[in-house]
């Protein structure tokens, strides 16, 4: 480049430069993953204090304590979801069919209910 005459030559020493991205991507993946277990928890704990309690599950812990995480670092993913041990989990995250209440009344009305 030349400027007033002045020539300016740049040089930059790239020797080492692969190892030095290396060492800075395994930096950056642990930052990464730190972060995406710590999402994870949160989110987990968020589904649980959102979940109904009581409700069936093993030894009758219910979709509260059966909230499970499965991460993958190497895709940086997580799967948040209600454990397999419960036959409806996957019914009650994902949905299953619309829920409508019956065309007809099932059980006569008790006068005084409040």
């Amino acid at each position: 480049m030349a400027s007033n005459g002045i020539t300016y030559q740049i040089f930059m020493d790239t020797n080492g430069l692969p190892e030095r991205l290396e060492a800075m991507s395994m930096g950056l993946d642990s930052y990464i993953n730190s972060w995406l277990h710590n999402a994870s928890y949160f989110i987990k704990e968020e589904m649980s204090s959102r979940a109904p309690e009581g409700v069936g599950g093993v030894n009758g812990q219910g979709l509260k304590h059966n909230i499970g995480i499965d991460i993958d670092p190497a895709l940086r993913t997580a799967m948040i979801k209600p454990n397999n041990s419960i036959a409806y989990a996957d019914a009650v995250e994902t949905g299953s069919r619309p829920h409508r209440p019956p065309a007809v009344q099932t059980v006569p009305w008790r006068s005084g209910a409040r």
